[in-house]
């Protein structure tokens, strides 16, 4: 009977040690196992950062003119990749080819946003993609525009032709004045001011974002800093 006891001590104590082993191994299991998950989220967040980098720094490098015109007539409610972005577009479609163009183009998108109640840089998205592609609808939503028809006469007007002799540059030239004369139509008279609270915390949502652009190698503050030292390095 003791013997017996003694042995069923003994097992009993085995066991429990091999449970123990055991929880012990499936706890350094669950912990290796949320270790690698953690480090693959990490590499995953560090390789997209890595391409959202390389992107914003893409976009930087290719500007076609200095855009702190644009930045003054949104009013600091756009921010630094919205017109960065969509100035590349503008230039290349030939619908702002300089600085002064573009700031006028978002300047009355920036108007026709407030008129509306709409998002700053959405409505500058809309603006500058609506007349670069020549997509009525996008523009539908936020202006008036006349037939095609009408653009294309009135324009052949200027140009002392007839409808059916306008070229196809000269019809997409036609959409963009009329585009452009309809925008600046639909902002004649707007109030801008907006109240003081209001401003300022749309502002430091767009600071935020252009923070975040410039720790991924590029905002509009940087890159004329950037030709600032090119120029006094070729001085």
């Amino acid at each position: 009977s003791v013997t017996f006891n003694r042995s069923g001590a003994a097992t009993k104590s085995s066991g429990a040690a091999m449970l123990g082993m055991a929880a012990n191994a499936s706890v350094v299991g669950f912990a290796l196992k949320e270790a690698a998950g953690f480090a693959w989220d990490l590499a995953e967040g560090a390789a997209d950062l890595a391409k959202e980098s390389v992107q914003v720094q893409g976009v930087f490098a290719n500007l076609p003119y200095d855009l702190n015109e644009a930045k003054k007539a949104t009013r600091g409610l756009a921010d630094d990749m919205t017109l960065a972005r969509y100035s590349i577009m503008a230039n290349q479609a030939g619908v702002a080819k300089t600085s002064e163009e573009y700031a006028k183009l978002t300047g009355t998108a920036q108007t026709l946003a407030l008129k509306m109640g709409r998002d700053v840089n959405d409505t500058i998205e809309r603006v500058t993609l609506g007349i670069a592609k020549q997509e009525r609808e996008i523009l539908d939503e936020l202006v008036v525009l006349p037939r095609m028809e009408e653009m294309w006469a009135q324009y052949a007007k200027t140009l002392g032709k007839a409808t059916n002799q306008l070229t196809d540059q000269e019809k997409t030239a036609a959409f963009t004045k009329s585009a452009l004369d309809a925008l600046s139509k639909a902002t004649e008279g707007v109030d801008t001011n907006m109240d003081g609270l209001a401003a300022s915390i749309a502002k430091t949502a767009v600071e935020a974002k252009n923070l975040r652009t410039e720790l991924l190698g590029g905002g509009i503050e940087t890159q004329m800093r950037s030709l600032a030292e090119g120029v006094k390095t070729l001085d």
